[in-house]
């Protein structure tokens, strides 16, 4: 009898034990904060989510901090001379770098820091790089021991540019590397207001009015062709455009050169300067082929691009780093119409409409 009191005591022990262990567990899972999965998919690297403005000592020696991110369509001088396309806008991050280990690195400016991420799954990796005071030279330094770029204090910014599809939505922008002692892969800065684990701080600044499609609320996406008004510069390729004024006239432009009959010459005066840190060939600009949309819907192309004050073709071979130039690009139309949008065309550089339906 003591015997079989013995394995009865001994088996509600054991049952008394496990139940207690159980609901323990259960207390402890409800009272301790689980560590989010942040690879979200078994395609996607163990990652761990940042913010802008943080320093991050990555594995590999490097310590990293993104400082901000604009959308873009100004030319970004730099060794491999990056500049919006007529498809294509740019993704400008500045960043920092420090060198954090106890002996010289190398910066290999040709593998991307940065990835960017957007809302179809496609990646992108920076086309340029560039350190203010280096202008267009290449920046892939030996770096001392504590020695950084792009830090505020310094005051000589470190910037790379991504060229990205007119319409691409950012969602992430990741790193190459995840973060020293940690089980990571990559570092993964969510864009607020696409994911709910995102920081408020991850923020890509828009584009500015005029260059945002006018459908699109966030600015974020880049009308095909930019639209703004005379005595606006704006950006394309190497070069800041502004349509300063449009004149109509049915008399001689030069000697013996009248319009046709029932027609009018129509003058746009546009200034072009050189936003480029080196030399540049006019090519791209004379041969913009601009045309004009008249009241009657008629798109018409331009007759002659002279030089400002003569009657003389604008051609020239090249740009100084700098240099502004003046130019007449001519028109002839029916006398009965008014011109309405003036238009860049171009295959290699983002291009603009100008309102001109105030000209007289």
């Amino acid at each position: 009898m003591a015997s079989l009191m013995s394995r009865r005591s001994l088996m509600q022990c054991v049952f008394v034990t496990a139940v207690t262990a159980s609901l323990t567990a259960g207390w402890c899972a409800q009272g301790k904060s689980v560590q989010k999965n942040q690879t979200k998919g078994q395609s996607q690297l163990t990652g761990g989510l940042v913010k802008f403005g943080e320093i991050y000592s990555l594995k590999g020696g490097w310590n990293v901090q993104l400082i901000k991110a604009a959308y873009s369509l100004d030319a970004f001088a730099c060794y491999s001379d990056v500049i919006a396309k007529p498809n294509k806008k740019l993704v400008v991050i500045d960043f920092a770098i420090k060198n954090a280990t106890p002996r010289e690195k190398f910066f290999n400016s040709d593998q991307s820091l940065f990835i960017l991420v957007d809302d179809q799954g496609n990646k992108y990796t920076w086309a340029g790089i560039q350190l203010a005071n280096f202008g267009v030279k290449g920046f892939s330094p030996n770096v001392q021991p504590g020695q950084g770029y792009g830090q505020a204090a310094l005051h000589n910014s470190l910037r790379c540019s991504f060229q990205v599809p007119l319409d691409a939505k950012i969602t992430k922008i990741m790193t190459n590397a995840g973060r020293l002692n940690k089980q990571e892969e990559t570092l993964r800065y969510l864009m607020a207001g696409t994911d709910a684990a995102a920081d408020p701080a991850n923020k890509i600044a828009p584009l500015p009015k005029g260059q945002a499609d006018s459908g699109d609320a966030t600015g974020v996406v880049a009308a095909p062709v930019g639209a703004t008004t005379m005595g606006t510069p704006v950006p394309s390729g190497h070069f800041l455009m502004n349509v300063k004024s449009v004149s109509l006239t049915t008399d001689a432009i030069a000697p013996g050169m009248f319009p046709n009959d029932g027609n009018k010459f129509v003058i746009v005066v546009m200034s072009v300067k050189s936003v480029s840190l080196k030399d540049e060939s006019a090519f791209e600009v004379l041969y913009y082929n601009p045309t004009l949309k008249d009241s009657n819907g008629n798109r018409i192309n331009a007759m002659k691009i002279w030089a400002a004050s003569t009657p003389t073709d604008g051609a020239v071979e090249h740009f100084d780093k700098g240099e502004e130039r003046t130019y007449r690009v001519i028109f002839q139309m029916a006398a009965s119409a008014s011109p309405t949008k003036f238009q860049l065309n171009s295959n290699t550089a983002y291009c603009w409409l100008w309102d001109v339906s105030s000209a007289k």
